[in-house]
This record gives C-alpha cells, sequence and structure tokens, in this order.
C-alpha cells in the first residue's frame, strides 16, 4: 500500500508540541537549532525520528545547562534512552550524574523533585 501521506502536503505529529516540531523542522532545514523551546523535548523527538546530528548537539546543551528548573525533564529523558540502550545518551547521563555529583544543592532539587 502507499503512504497517505504521500499524497499530501502535511503530516501530522500529535504527541510532540508544535514549537518542538517548528525547531526540529528549522533544524533540517538550517542545521541550527533555535534558542527558544525545550530541549529535552527536542532531544527526545531527535531520537525518535532518528536525527542523530540534531539529537547530539541538543545532548549536549542538555549537560551543559542544567540548573534547579530543568534538571528533573533532563535526567529523565537522558536516562530513558541510556536505559534503553543507547550509547550516546548512556556517555551524556554519565556526564549529567558528574555535575550532578559536584553540585549537590542541584542533586538534591534533583531528588526532592522524586518524592512526595
Amino acid at each position: 500500500g502507499s503512504y497517505r501521506e504521500a499524497g499530501e502536503f502535511t503530516v501530522e505529529i500529535v504527541d510532540v508540541p508544535t514549537s518542538t516540531v517548528e525547531a526540529m523542522v528549522q533544524y533540517m532545514y538550517t542545521d541550527e537549532i533555535p534558542a527558544e523551546g525545550d530541549p529535552a523535548q527536542l532531544y527526545g523527538v531527535a531520537k525518535k525520528y532518528e536525527l542523530d546530528n540534531l539529537a547530539e548537539e541538543v545532548g549536549a546543551r542538555l549537560v551543559e545547562n542544567i540548573d534547579a528548573e530543568n534538571v528533573q525533564d533532563r535526567a529523565r529523558i537522558l536516562r530513558l534512552h541510556a536505559t534503553a540502550g543507547d550509547a550516546q545518551a548512556k556517555k551524556l547521563w554519565e556526564q549529567m550524574y558528574k555535575k550532578l555529583q559536584e553540585n549537590p544543592p542541584l542533586m538534591q532539587v534533583l531528588l526532592e523533585s522524586l518524592l512526595p
């Protein structure tokens, strides 16, 4: 059978926020990651659609720019892919874990976000 999308000009991606899809498409055309948007979501969508260069670039940003506001989402997405056997995600997870060990207050924020 033929794909429905082959005859249409649109593809629906319903499980990802519009802003994340726009950032993904922008990267596909320009090789530039937009400053706005959620890097954790962009990393997840890059992995889902096998956009390895995007995943590598945004993955580095995930680890470099962790703070109390984003540590939970970023740790969750990296751990999800690391435990699924993704070598790049494992490496990023190890880098993030090291940063958390070096920053006890940030580690505390993450742990407290996990407990009721």
